[in-house]
């Protein structure tokens, strides 16, 4: 038979209470028609990437609306090595209760007297477009574009006027002259190679010493096979000197031999001789 389930076992969990929904709504942005007008006209003329309007909470003061524009020096004549991107704070009230404030965000090709001329240039234009029903942006903008038409870009190794005939557009954002752009990598070519030196200097000086000791192994070995040479030829001396000792010595035997043989025979004969008599 099935056994019982056990006591525990047939309780039923509580069910997890779903998660609460929030009743907030999502924070919708609200941007004045003004500001939206001014904003589609700057995007028309800068190209809508150029122009960003953005709101968020903890930018700017309470309620700001935040817009971000890169300018460039427009005209045939302009330098166009050069741009900044402003940050302008809209405040609750503008254009006609609050002013807005400008301040640069990021530039390129140009130096700190040139970001500041920027900023005087957008300060004169709201001076003398601020409070007004059309607003001040596109002043604004076109101010600093004008003051950035006349700016020169910089470069940013020797920190002179860099033409742009004679620049380079880094990917960086940064601008340089070509011959203190090579002249720098020069340099590092130039450090990389003493760092490398400085590292493999005491492997070098062991290679040295193995090849000292490989030179003076091949003159060691040369001396031998000279001294070699040198034994050498003294046995062939010598073995030539026991071999002419040789001859020498069976040619004094076959002479010894002979007059032995003769004696013999003049001894026979004389005995042979008084024999007969």
């Amino acid at each position: 038979s099935p056994r019982p389930p056990h006591p525990r076992a047939a309780r039923s969990a509580p069910a997890c209470p779903p998660p609460a929904r929030s009743c907030r709504p999502a924070r919708a942005m609200v941007v004045p028609l003004q500001v939206t007008e001014e904003v589609e006209g700057l995007q028309c003329t800068y190209g809508p990437e150029s122009v960003l309007l953005h709101k968020e909470p903890g930018v700017g003061s309470p309620g700001a609306t935040i817009l971000e524009v890169e300018v460039r020096p427009r005209g045939e004549e302009a330098n166009t090595l050069v741009w900044v991107t402003l940050l302008v704070c809209l405040p609750v009230g503008y254009p006609l209760e609050a002013v807005p404030t400008v301040e640069v965000h990021r530039s390129r090709g140009i130096n700190d007297t040139q970001v500041r001329a920027a900023l005087e240039a957008a300060a004169d234009a709201i001076e003398r477009h601020g409070r007004q029903d059309c607003g001040c942006l596109v002043p604004i903008v076109v101010e600093v574009a004008s003051a950035l038409a006349s700016s020169l870009s910089e470069c940013s190794i020797c920190q002179e006027i860099c033409k742009a005939s004679e620049a380079i557009d880094a990917p960086c954002g940064d601008v340089f002259h070509e011959s203190c752009l090579r002249d720098w990598a020069n340099v590092k070519r130039t450090k990389r190679v003493a760092e490398a030196d400085k590292a493999t200097a005491p492997m070098l000086t062991q290679l040295s010493a193995v090849q000292r000791d490989i030179e003076q192994g091949e003159e060691d070995r040369e001396s031998t096979l000279h001294e070699l040479a040198r034994q050498q030829l003294r046995v062939q001396e010598a073995e030539e000197w026991l071999a002419k000792a040789q001859r020498r010595m069976r040619a004094a035997m076959g002479e010894e031999r002979s007059e032995s043989e003769e004696e013999d025979e003049e001894g026979s004969d004389e005995e042979g001789e008084e024999g007969s008599e």
